[in-house]
């Protein structure tokens, strides 16, 4: 299986940070000045590098949840978007696994592009360094990252993801298909986080 990567990268920085109207589910953005990388069929991952943040995409079949693992040297920041949006944080405990006492805290289920709501995806990317489209918002498949690196601090900077297929939503898609390892486990894709994970960063994406 291949798996298919695109990163784009932009001198105007700010672009996707402020533009949140484009957090919309439809993915419209640019296509030139790409690096392509080995995929799975139907799959497709795009980066664009604006400076510290990072519009990331994804196409697929339609999903339940579009789970991301952003890892930097000391914590792991699963990033969970279905019906609504959450985040938890990992550590590495003395046995080498990673483990967190946090639980998921939903927000962000609004689906319109009201000013009101745009301000709220604002707000929330203000607070967790992220945003994202909920499940329900434009095209099928079609899911919208922004990505605030900077306050993640630390360098290098991976990626992997597991997503939720409509389809058989207990066979968690694996990204990268043979290194996502625990970031695809059923359980944290699903939004039920509290076990210890052997998370292996370093063979997933550096994506800085």
């Amino acid at each position: 299986m291949k798996i298919l990567i695109f990163i784009f990268f932009f001198p105007f920085a700010l672009q996707a940070q402020t533009n949140l109207s484009r957090i919309d589910g439809i993915i419209d953005g640019p296509t030139d000045n790409t690096i392509e990388f080995e995929s799975p069929p139907g799959i497709q991952l795009t980066i664009a590098d604006y400076d510290d943040t990072v519009y990331l995409t994804l196409k697929s079949e339609s999903i339940f949840v579009a789970s991301l693992c952003i890892a930097t040297e000391k914590e792991i920041h699963v990033l969970h978007a279905s019906a609504a949006l959450g985040s938890i944080t990992y550590l590495q405990n003395e046995s080498g696994k990673w483990k967190t006492e946090e639980e998921f805290v939903w927000q962000m289920r609004e689906t319109d592009l009201s000013k009101e709501s745009i301000q709220k995806r604002g707000d929330y990317l203000a607070k967790s360094n992220w945003v994202a489209n909920t499940m329900s918002m434009g095209r099928i498949g079609e899911t919208e990252f922004i990505i605030d690196l900077k306050k993640y601090g630390e360098e290098p900077v991976y990626m992997a993801a597991g997503l939720m297929p409509e389809s058989a939503p207990e066979n968690i898609i694996p990204i990268p298909t043979r290194y996502a390892g625990d970031c695809a486990d059923y359980g944290l894709v699903s939004g039920s986080p509290n076990q210890e994970y052997n998370f292996a960063p370093a063979n997933w994406y550096k994506i800085r």
